[in-house]
């Protein structure tokens, strides 16, 4: 009988409250870093479109630059480009759509601009080249793809 009495008095565990008031501050917890991981991932998910991009524009001029070497006519390349985009994608090794009519190479068939869709479909991303007399970088521009 003395065991029994001793259990009750040494009973060890928490409370109610404790164990409340450290669900309170998981949720706290949770409420602040939910909306800053989702941020990240949307950064993550825009620098990965514009690194498809970047590699999509390597393939894209390669075979620009080989056309014009070949004698192909200015005018003629965007749409030989567009044509063979199995081709550019498989020396770039991704699976970007490029958006009809968008590629436009200058007068040394140099890429200037181009619209794609990324791989999985989710971003859209817009090239510009920067002008030769400015000494600004190329822009990407990503957005949500629309459907």
């Amino acid at each position: 009988m003395f065991n029994l009495q001793k259990l009750k008095k040494d009973k060890k565990g928490f409370t109610l409250v404790e164990l409340i008031v450290v669900l309170v501050i998981i949720a706290v917890l949770a409420a602040i870093a939910i909306p800053a991981m989702t941020g990240y991932i949307d950064k993550s998910k825009e620098k990965t479109a514009i690194s498809e991009a970047r590699t999509f524009l390597v393939g894209a001029q390669t075979v620009a630059s080989d056309r014009y070497g070949a004698g192909m006519a200015i005018a003629d390349i965007p749409g030989y480009i567009e044509s063979k985009i199995a081709d550019v994608n498989a020396l770039s090794g991704m699976s970007t759509t490029l958006t009809t009519g968008t590629l436009t190479v200058d007068s040394h068939a140099k890429i200037e601009t181009f619209t794609i869709v990324t791989g999985d479909g989710a971003k859209q991303v817009v090239y510009k080249a920067a002008p030769d007399t400015a000494n600004g970088e190329e822009m990407f521009t990503v957005t949500d793809a629309t459907p």
